[in-house]
């Protein structure tokens, strides 16, 4: 992996406010989300990935369940649907093939020469897809809502924090992955691993309260699964692993402490892996 330096030069006097740098980093970062954002819309798989993928997907699994599931659990089921699908396709898939085509087009290389770092950039690349999934989760409530008649939210502070940690997470993880995909359609098979592993921990597929002990406990552990805890917490139902009944609004708040402690950790390991992005072209 070869080295660059991270920030362009810098010429700013040891004397100058701190409020000049703020306003400048703000300002670099409005220019490159507006950036990323006109080539996030005009990439049409890009696109179709992140605004589609996710709902379609839910809107295929959930109605096998809604016989057996009450309206209360199926709102609870296809909110996590749309969380565990956006994180697994709009956040982490779609990011690692944007940093992978980002950097085979040399642009990592040529904003090193400049003011905006490349770590700048690799936040604003990530803004467009974050804003897809909070549109779907927004969508994704007025209709459990509205057609369901089940009021989706008993605690906003979970949502919340599954929603920002799902981003943190697996932005980072996908930039990690996207070190050794050697082009976009490279990243195709280079994602699927971490992919297939996410979801089968999460419990979108395989019900975890029927696995073996030692499974659960992994996948009480795992990123998905703590993601998908919170929004069923924010939703007023406990973890499948921990019974899955209903809470009140104090029992939400000490029922999503161990989730948000996993979430915060894995953000954390996100954050350091990105640490190892490649930022310069395969030779």
């Amino acid at each position: 992996m070869s080295s660059l330096t991270l920030h362009g030069p810098s010429s700013t006097p040891a004397s100058s406010s701190s409020t000049p740098r703020t306003a400048g980093i703000l300002q670099r970062m409005s220019a490159l989300v507006a950036a990323e954002s006109k080539l996030f819309f005009r990439n049409r798989t890009v696109l179709l990935n992140a605004l589609l993928l996710s709902p379609l997907m839910a809107l295929a699994l959930a109605p096998l369940l809604l016989d057996t599931l009450g309206a209360e659990s199926f709102a609870v089921l296809v909110m996590q649907m749309l969380v565990g699908f956006g994180a697994m396709f709009v956040i982490y898939y779609n990011f690692t093939t944007i940093v992978v085509a980002r950097r085979e087009a040399g642009i990592f290389q040529r904003m090193n020469t400049g003011q905006a770092s490349v770590w700048e950039a690799l936040v604003a690349a990530v803004v467009p897809s974050a804003a897809a999934l909070v549109v779907q989760v927004l969508t994704g409530m007025i209709a459990v809502a509205v057609l369901g008649k089940v009021m989706p939210l008993v605690n906003p502070v979970a949502l919340l924090v599954a929603i920002v940690g799902a981003v943190v997470i697996f932005a980072g993880l996908g930039a990690w992955t996207s070190a050794w995909s050697s082009s976009v359609e490279a990243a195709q098979y280079s994602s699927m691993p971490l992919m297939l592993a996410a979801l089968f921990f999460s419990g979108l597929f395989f019900p975890v309260q029927f696995m073996p002990e030692t499974l659960q406990t992994i996948c009480s552990y795992s990123p998905l699964y703590a993601v998908n805890a919170l929004v069923g917490i924010s939703m007023g139902v406990a973890p499948v692993i921990d019974g899955g009944a209903a809470l009140s609004v104090g029992e939400s708040f000490l029922a999503m402490m161990v989730p948000t402690v996993t979430v915060i950790a894995w953000s954390a390991v996100g954050i350091y892996l990105a640490r190892y992005t490649r930022f310069s072209r395969r030779a």
